[in-house]
């Protein structure tokens, strides 16, 4: 592991930050992100120095504490020149590593944290061998105001089966995650994610499915009474027979925003790929905003692709129903929202 400065902080100046006329940044109210962080230059500070699991893997303010039960491996990071996407340059203000996951390893615990206001980065690379069968729980706890970005790197080998399984505790904070994706021969990604938001969350997924029989099963579900909780995901069938699935939801009450921005690549050759996305949006205030964009981008015969999107509201034959069986309308409400998430919550067991 490395805790260097950033690499990526002459590339941002240059880049400067973001804003809604980038295509990948259309549905975020880029006004908290006006300014770039305040020490995206500096160096990360030290992991805190609690009890740790020899299967664990924890991030403080950007520094990598490890356990023993894992095997550290040499990786070699893109250049932050050539660089282009924002949430990967922040992601380099902080401390690297990089693990290989073994057939012994059957449990991950992945926490990262914020102990203070300010900013922090960190890349983490994760290399699955073949046939290897993980899961990997992540928890993102930060302190009101701090802004985290992060970056994971899985590589999937012939067979890896990985299930992942994570929660964002974060309402109060800027939090800008990319998870990168290789999968193999007949590798398996199963990811279930659940937030309350931020004052802005970003979460991108960029998954390849590189070789036959690869498949993804991704499941995200946003509740969101105030701030911004925003889903990106490129999905690249890049061989043929390979399968992805998506369902990505939200709830978005108050003055929140909440939008899903999807694309599925079927690549020249990918015949016999089977991909499908829905995204399906409740939303529960006047004042509250939901965007959804799904696309599909088909250069392959002989595939299945379907893509849907909702955004509503509660049904009020429900409501009447519930108010008839001697429920309040606060009651009725969380009742139904609670039905809506269950879909996605019900996959993830036990914290």
């Amino acid at each position: 592991m490395t805790a260097a400065a950033n690499p990526g902080a002459a590339r941002l100046r240059v880049l400067g930050p973001p804003t809604r006329a980038l295509e990948d940044w259309r549905f975020v109210d880029c006004s908290v992100i006006e300014k770039l962080p305040g020490n995206a230059d500096g160096s990360p500070l030290e992991a805190a120095a609690d009890a740790l699991g020899e299967q664990s893997i924890v991030i403080s303010d950007g520094a990598f504490r490890i356990g023993s039960g894992f095997t550290s491996i040499p990786v070699v990071w893109p250049e932050a020149s050539a660089e282009t996407d924002h949430q990967r340059l922040w992601a380099m203000g902080g401390g690297s590593a990089a693990i290989r996951l073994s057939r012994e390893v059957g449990k991950v615990q992945l926490r990262t944290n914020s102990s203070s206001a300010g900013s922090s980065g960190w890349r983490l690379h994760l290399d699955l061998v073949a046939g290897a069968a993980v899961e990997l729980r992540i928890d993102h706890h930060h302190v009101p105001g701090v802004w985290a970005s992060g970056w994971l790197d899985l590589r999937l080998g012939r067979g890896a089966q990985l299930r992942v399984i994570e929660r964002h505790h974060d309402a109060s904070a800027v939090s800008l995650i990319t998870v990168g994706s290789h999968l193999a021969q007949d590798a398996k990604l199963t990811w279930t994610g659940h937030s309350t938001g931020g004052t802005l969350l970003r979460q991108r997924f960029e998954v390849v499915l590189a070789e036959p029989g690869a498949e993804l099963d991704l499941a995200l579900i946003d509740v969101v009474g105030s701030g911004q909780a925003h889903r990106v995901s490129r999905i690249t069938h890049a061989a043929r027979d390979t399968c992805s699935r998506q369902l990505i939801k939200a709830i978005a009450d108050g003055h929140s925003a909440v939008s899903c921005d999807a694309l599925i690549t079927i690549r020249p050759g990918a015949d016999g790929s089977d991909a499908e996305l829905q995204n399906r949006t409740l939303v529960l205030s006047p004042t509250a905003r939901a965007d959804t964009r799904p696309q599909l981008d088909i250069h392959a015969d002989e595939v299945k692709a379907a893509h849907g999107a909702t955004i509503g509201q509660l049904a009020g034959d429900e409501l009447l129903y519930l108010r008839s069986r001697g429920l309040d309308v606060v009651a009725a409400r969380s009742l139904l929202a609670q039905a809506f998430i269950s879909e996605v919550t019900s996959r993830m067991g036990q914290p």
